[in-house]
């Protein structure tokens, strides 16, 4: 069974010089956190799904919008918008690359 310890002890700990010496243990811990959460998400998607961007996408008028996957790489994945894309002028043409976190199942859960 998981340890679960409240977010705001950890960082008001940090804060207050507690872990000091675990800095540099503690940075290395997320960085590994965040490699295998990238790594799993990965395997959520397959090339066909439809996704959605989500609010950490930018510029920020994708958010919402939806997308086809055409490849999947280690840790972005190019995606197929629709033609109407284009009415934001920013893009020349209808694929695009983003990280799999900016991506979620446009289907309901």
């Amino acid at each position: 069974m998981p340890i679960i310890i409240d977010t705001g002890i950890i960082t008001r700990s940090i804060h207050d010089g507690h872990h000091d010496d675990d800095l540099d243990r503690i940075m290395i811990e997320i960085h590994n956190r965040r490699e295998y959460l990238s790594t799993a998400k990965r395997y959520e998607f397959q090339i066909g799904d439809v996704v959605r961007f989500n609010a950490g996408i930018h510029p920020k008028y994708l958010v919402g919008k939806t997308a086809t996957i055409a490849k999947i790489n280690r840790k972005t994945a190019s995606v197929v918008t629709p033609d109407n894309i284009h009415e934001y002028h920013r893009f020349n043409n209808t694929t695009l690359r983003c990280p799999l976190s900016m991506i979620e199942s446009a289907e309901a859960p």
